[in-house]
């Protein structure tokens, strides 16, 4: 199937359902997603929907996967700004590490220590198609 094709029956079919989340063990978060390859207003409408569902939810950043979607598409929220990225790429990448304690929607209540890069270059797409490096 033509990717343009596949991506938007992927979200036409998530919007006759309602999003769920999916939990540690399912496969489809362990798969490699497709890359957003049309910008359109489903796609805008689906991003927002995932935004609102991680808020809903106590997140602070949501990965298509994890409602079932196996498209290249991020959420998050950081000092109340919203991130919405296709096809986000870690670009370079700190070698100093910082250990946190985070969650995971897909893990409910469990927490971890994660080492995390100190700062992060990431080159990605808009909901619009644009591109955004940070």
């Amino acid at each position: 199937m033509h990717p343009e094709l596949l991506e938007t029956s992927l979200i036409t079919d998530l919007s006759k359902r309602p999003l769920s989340l999916r939990l540690k063990g399912d496969e489809i978060l362990r798969k490699r997603c497709e890359s957003v390859n049309s910008f359109t207003t489903e796609l805008d409408v689906f991003l927002n929907e995932m935004l609102t569902f991680m808020r809903v939810h106590g997140g602070i950043g949501l990965a298509a996967p994890q409602i079932g979607i196996g498209l290249r598409t991020i959420v998050a929220e950081m000092n109340g700004h919203a991130i919405v990225l296709a096809n986000p790429e870690i670009v370079s990448a700190s070698d100093n590490l910082e250990i946190m304690e985070e969650g995971c929607l897909s893990i409910p209540n469990d927490r971890y220590e994660v080492g995390r890069p100190l700062f992060i270059e990431v080159k990605a797409r808009t909901a619009s198609g644009g591109t955004s490096s940070f």
